[in-house]
């Protein structure tokens, strides 16, 4: 077709050629080169249109192929739909939960059975009419009566013995852990408030923290015990061992004002470490809170704060409620539920922590005593546990470098060591003698204790010789700016037996372990030119100026009477 075209187009052109040389007198050259341009202009004319047509040919055939595409990425869509509802199905899961809605449903079933049955006997030995008020007594005291909730034993310690201690400082805190069971790992610690007596023993809280009133001393105590909290969470985390830190709070705090702006304001300035507290509410503290302390207890919960239900006397109560406030956790006594189950629950031992997990919330045991329980609480599907079986409360950050170390000493103090009470008022003694028998080891400094610089004590020595000699360990400690073989050199010299002490442990050896890491690079020394040359000995390290170190080790100043200033351009 295109073909017959391209002829016609050929014989017009010849056809306007004749008429121009015929009609319009052209000579036949111009003839020849109008036929040609006439030519030229309709093949370019024809070829446009063609080209025109061809690029609308593909326009369709664009939107043609783009609307079959967006009809395949429709159908791809529904298919990946009906693809990801069949995974989400997950049948076996649905038939799981399932199982465990009948077996609660089961357990519940049972409990009314049995209820009725109870009864029903208890109808049955109701007295007859005619029957004489004995046989009533006797039918009535077959029907336990019910706990009450809160019935918990007044403190021994009053309020007045209570505040004399806060005025005296005889508050401290110390942290007990909670274990994740089976493997009986830390989760968390509870900060514990204890009272040091004047006889030296510690009361717990129990004894001397008031049941009602005195809401001044519970704000008081639990202000302290914020603080303490905010402290170890933040050295906990700067040492890169970050904690879970349970700290009590009660309803007194909760309802004075005051106090509350000053706790969200110390939270709101440490919000790094707010996911590291987690407040130990008592269930009859939560039950006397009012829509104004829950709206409280939200806030804190936005910024990241943690709440546990703790004393818990019974688990009747709405999951749902507690899990919008915050809480994540719920304690009771492990005796009282392995023991009388029913006092808490109407289901199944083994059901209780199923559900209460539906609302993100572990069950956590508490006073646990024997490994028996133990079993018994994880059977039943309860995975955290805390009682003086696992480990009493004991020291805390404040005393040692790390949270662990100070729980795993509370925990050997029991079998390893013997647990020395403070005396109070302080004495002095009159030697070691009269302390050391109650100490398996002992740290001891060595200028001005062991020797004067020129000599040793005598009696010193013979103080610490008789304590190894009677089983104890003795070692020396020391800030000396080299490591512990000149020293050991040096005691020698000085006259000092090994039988006296263990081993020596001194800040030059603490120095070199932190200068091993920089061998082949340059530190620079600011100290006694060549008396603590030993320092580096073996360490391959590069002496060097200031400009050229990395690091600069001081070990002591040139001279006692100098001042940072004469250190400026070293």
């Amino acid at each position: 077709m295109q073909g017959l075209v391209y002829i016609f187009i050929a014989l017009a052109a010849l056809g306007v050629g004749g008429a121009a040389y015929f009609g319009l007198t052209f000579s036949p050259i111009e003839a020849i080169v109008t036929a040609v341009c006439f030519g030229c202009l309709a093949v370019l004319l024809q070829e446009r249109a063609l080209r025109m047509r061809a690029e609308a040919r593909h326009e369709r055939a664009i939107e043609d192929l783009a609307r079959l595409l967006s009809t395949d990425a429709q159908a791809g869509a529904v298919l990946s739909q009906r693809i990801n509802a069949l995974t989400d199905a997950n049948a076996g899961s649905r038939l799981e939960s399932i199982e465990a809605d009948i077996s609660v449903l089961g357990t519940v079933v049972r409990q009314v059975a049995e209820t009725v049955n109870e009864l029903d006997e208890a109808r049955r030995r109701e007295p007859q009419p005619g029957q004489g008020p004995a046989a009533a007594g006797t039918a009535r005291s077959s029907i336990p009566d019910e706990d009450d909730e809160d019935s918990f034993p007044e403190p021994v310690i009053p309020p007045e013995l209570l505040k004399q201690a806060l005025n005296e400082n005889r508050l401290v805190f110390h942290i007990e852990p909670v274990v994740s069971l089976p493997q009986r790992r830390p989760f968390g610690y509870d900060l514990v408030p204890r009272l040091l007596m004047l006889d030296g023993e510690f009361a717990d809280p129990p004894d001397f923290m008031p049941r009602s009133g005195s809401d001044g001393l519970k704000r008081q105590v639990e202000e302290m015990a914020l603080d303490e909290a905010v402290v170890i969470a933040r050295r906990a985390k700067t040492s890169g061992q970050p904690i879970r830190l349970f700290v009590p709070l009660t309803q007194a705090t909760l309802q004075d004002k005051r106090l509350v702006e000053q706790f969200v304001a110390l939270l709101d300035a440490n919000r790094a470490i707010n996911d590291a507290l987690i407040f130990a509410i008592p269930q009859s503290s939560f039950k006397l809170l009012g829509p104004q302390e829950k709206m409280i207890l939200q806030q804190l919960s936005r910024i990241g704060i943690g709440y546990a239900l703790t004393q818990v006397n019974s688990l009747r109560f709405d999951f749902a409620e507690i899990e919008s406030l915050g809480f994540s956790s719920v304690r009771f006594d492990a005796t009282r539920f392995l023991k009388q189950p029913s006092i808490y629950t109407d289901f199944h031992t083994a059901d209780v922590a199923p559900y209460a997990r539906r609302f993100h919330i572990e069950l956590t045991a508490t006073g646990v005593i024997d490994e028996q329980q133990l079993l018994a609480l994880f059977e039943d599907g309860i995975t955290l546990a805390q009682g003086p079986h696992i480990a009493g409360p004991g020291p805390s950050v404040r005393t040692c470098g790390s949270i662990a170390p100070c729980w795993w000493l509370s925990r050997a103090r029991r079998s390893l060591t013997k647990e020395v009470r403070m005396t109070s008022p302080a004495r002095a003694l009159a030697g070691f003698s009269e302390i050391s028998g109650n100490y398996d080891a002992a740290l001891c400094d060595v200028w001005g204790v062991l020797h004067n610089g020129i000599a040793p004590f005598p009696s010193a020595v013979d103080a610490l010789v008789r304590y190894r000699q009677s089983g104890g360990r003795l070692i020396f400690i020391t800030n000396a700016p080299r490591p512990s073989g000149p020293i050991i050199a040096l005691l020698d010299r000085m006259g000092v037996p090994h039988d006296a002490y263990d081993g020596i442990v001194s800040s030059g050896d603490s120095t070199r372990a932190m200068i091993a890491p920089y061998r082949g690079r340059v530190v620079h020394h600011v100290g006694p030119a060549t008396e603590d040359d030993s320092l580096y000995e073996g360490l391959g390290v590069i002496r060097g100026t200031a400009e050229e170190a990395e690091v600069v080790v001081v070990t002591d100043l040139d001279s006692d009477d100098d001042t940072p200033d004469l250190y400026n351009d070293r």
